[in-house]
């Protein structure tokens, strides 16, 4: 039976059924295991505290007279429910990375163009200045170059070395492989 109503129209100590496990009722009615947001059994939707979580179908009452058809659809609807919110919180962590990949790919950019000016403005400089010590300026503009080259294949190392530390969704990854490692013993 789904449960459609408030917390305070439920019976003094029911057992009420969730994707999140078996609850009871507290004293005042409220089901205190519906708070968390860890592994899928939060409440809400959005974020909170920077924890993605997902909303929760209706609770479902069970008594002595529900069927095994009930229950085989309610296990079902559960896993259903499941997956939905193991695919939420995916798209949710995933949106978090792409917006800070993006704010940072901005002033990544930015810093680019003004860094590029500069580097142009202090090479010319320095060939100058070169030039002015006695080097033919040809020269100059080539030690110069040379320079700038070694500064930059340094600066991809670097760069590459950060984009290797890169990872996919850990926190998704860990739950959907606990929620398998669960299902495979609940089926033995």
């Amino acid at each position: 039976m789904i449960h459609s109503g408030s917390a305070a129209e439920m019976p003094a100590d029911p057992l009420w059924i969730t994707p999140g496990g078996a609850h009871r009722a507290g004293e005042d009615g409220q089901d205190a295991g519906m708070t968390t947001s860890d592994n899928g059994t939060g409440s809400g939707t959005g974020t909170s505290g920077g924890t993605p979580t997902t909303d929760f179908p209706p609770l479902t009452r069970r008594t002595a007279d529900d069927t095994l058809g009930a229950l085989v659809a309610d296990a079902s609807r559960d896993l259903s429910s499941l997956v939905r919110q193991e695919i939420a919180l995916a798209k949710a962590e995933v949106r978090v990375d792409v917006k800070n990949a993006l704010t940072g790919g901005a002033m990544f950019g930015a810093a680019a163009f003004l860094g590029l000016l500069a580097v142009v403005l202090l090479s010319i400089t320095l060939a100058l200045f070169l030039a002015w010590l006695g080097l033919e300026a040809w020269l100059a503009f080539l030690i110069v170059t040379v320079f700038f080259l070694l500064v930059a294949g340094v600066l991809a190392l670097v760069g590459k070395r950060a984009v290797s530390k890169v990872g996919p969704p850990e926190r998704t990854i860990r739950t959907s492989k606990d929620t398998a490692t669960f299902l495979k013993k609940r089926g033995r």
